[in-house]
């Protein structure tokens, strides 16, 4: 099934447990995905399965931004994600973070 097929995809907590699981069932499925983890161990590993990997708190506006940025292609929309998976914290675009 390849629906997420160059999908861009956010991961907040991607590196181990459930995340780690979401991370690589989009990456089976094509999607272009980054993990957001404020630990950096483990981040390498996420890495070597395909994903693009940035240390930080998703709490943090600039960070979220640079990301947003980062994943955006040249040309693209405002908003280029195709899908965000939350982790810990829910991260709304127009308002900022919200920690549960």
């Amino acid at each position: 099934m390849r629906i997420f097929k160059d999908k861009r995809v956010v991961v907040t907590g991607g590196r181990r447990g459930l995340g780690l699981g979401i991370v690589e069932a989009l990456l089976a499925r094509a999607a272009q995905v980054t993990v957001v983890a404020r630990d950096p161990s483990g981040l390498a590993d996420v890495e070597r399965l395909g994903a693009a990997a940035r240390p930080g708190d998703v709490t943090d506006p600039g960070l979220m931004s640079a990301i947003v940025a980062d994943v955006r292609p040249r040309g693209s929309t405002p908003w280029p994600l195709d899908r965000g998976v939350p982790g810990r914290t829910v991260w709304r675009p127009a308002l900022g973070p919200a920690v549960r």
